[in-house]
C-alpha cells in the first residue's frame, strides 16, 4: 500500500481490559476531585483559595516590581489652579481678581 491510498477496512479501536478500565476510572476520579480537595485544604490552612494562591505566587518576592520597570516619582507634584497646599489659606476671590489684573 502506498501513502495516500484509502484503506477499505475499518480498524476497530482496542478497548481497555478490566485492569486498564479500573486504572482509567481512578485517574479520571483523581483529576475531577483533586482541584476541589486542594482548594478546600488551602482555604482551611491559609484562608485563601487556590486561585488567590496562584495569583500571589506570580507576584515578585517583596511585593514590588523589579526596579527597572518602576517609574521614579516626580520630585514635585503640580498643584491644580485654585487649590492650596495643606495649611495654606485660599485667597478670597477679590484678591485673585486683583492679582490677575496686575499680570
Amino acid at each position: 500500500m502506498k501513502y495516500g491510498e484509502c484503506v477499505e477496512e475499518e480498524l476497530e479501536p482496542r478497548w481497555l481490559d478490566g485492569d486498564e478500565q479500573l486504572s482509567w476510572y481512578a485517574l479520571a476520579l483523581l483529576l475531577n476531585q483533586l482541584p476541589a480537595a486542594l482548594d478546600a485544604q488551602m482555604q482551611r490552612d491559609a484562608g485563601i483559595s487556590q486561585f488567590e494562591y496562584m495569583v500571589l505566587s506570580a507576584l515578585p518576592i517583596g511585593g514590588s516590581p523589579p526596579r527597572a520597570s518602576r517609574p521614579s516619582p516626580p520630585t514635585t507634584w503640580p498643584r491644580p489652579t485654585g487649590t492650596s497646599a495643606p495649611g495654606e489659606t485660599m485667597p478670597n476671590s477679590s484678591s485673585r481678581r486683583r492679582s490677575r489684573r496686575r499680570s
